[in-house]
């Protein structure tokens, strides 16, 4: 099932960590949890190491999330995508 936001993936990692400044821990942690393996990489790779221990470790103690929190979390990130980038043109790749 393709998620909103797996064209993440065709971002550059310095793409990537323009959104990443953008958004909060809570944001990115409830859209992870609606992600593929292959873009939740696409996030960790650009994070610190201590920050993404962080991440993965509010991720388990947060436990089961309603769909719908992860869906609005998914498109705050887009929408931040959309003004920090040229998101149609990402889309487009």
């Amino acid at each position: 099932q393709k998620c909103i936001l797996d064209d993440i993936q065709k971002c550059s990692d310095e793409e990537i960590q323009l959104i990443l400044r953008n958004i909060d821990n809570l944001t990115l942690e409830l859209a992870l949890k609606g992600v593929g393996e292959a873009t939740a990489e696409c996030f960790y790779r650009n994070l610190s190491p201590r920050i993404k221990r962080l991440i993965r470790e509010d991720m388990e103690y947060m436990g089961p999330v309603r769909m719908c929190d992860v869906e609005e979390a998914e498109a705050k990130i887009i929408e931040i995508a959309k003004r920090v980038l040229d998101w149609e043109k990402v889309q487009s790749r």
